[in-house]
């Protein structure tokens, strides 16, 4: 019966120990998900102070390269860390430079009499923006893509 016992115990140890292993699986899957969340959302409100620095002609936003915003510096080291083995992740940088580069250039409007400069260059910002929500379209959709090859 000792062995019986000690048999039912070790079977007991493997399925907690498989059980063990799958939570922390679920876990990190989460985790994932929770980071690219976060990243969306740092991209939508970056976008929303592009918006508000014309509308307001106040530059509510600091021109930042892709690598110096928070979804930039999150991709650079932790994006890195969790993804960088995806075939999505290195297809990023392209529509985030897209997003960066149109928000600055909108964010130049404002340097010096921005009332002005912005009235009579209009077209030129709301193509700057049109530009900027395709290439955000395009980024969330790798951040998502992204996502799910992780989890392959």
């Amino acid at each position: 019966t000792s062995t019986e016992q000690i048999n039912n115990f070790e079977s007991t140890l493997h399925e907690l120990n498989e059980n063990s292993k799958q939570i922390v699986s679920y876990s990190y899957e989460m985790e994932n998900s929770i980071f690219v969340i976060l990243a969306k959302l740092e991209h939508i409100l970056y976008k929303s102070r592009a918006y508000n620095s014309i509308m307001s002609l106040q530059p509510l936003l600091e021109t930042l390269t892709p690598h110096q915003c928070r979804l930039g510096e999150w991709y650079d080291n932790e994006g890195r860390e969790r993804f960088s083995k995806t075939a999505s992740y290195s297809k990023i940088t392209a529509p985030h430079k897209v997003v960066h580069d149109n928000a600055n250039e909108n964010l130049k409007f404002l340097e010096s009499n921005a009332e002005e400069s912005t009235l009579q260059n209009s077209q030129q910002i709301v193509d700057n923006f049109n530009r900027m929500e395709d290439a955000s379209d395009e980024l969330f959709t790798l951040l998502d893509k992204m996502l799910a090859e992780s989890k392959s």
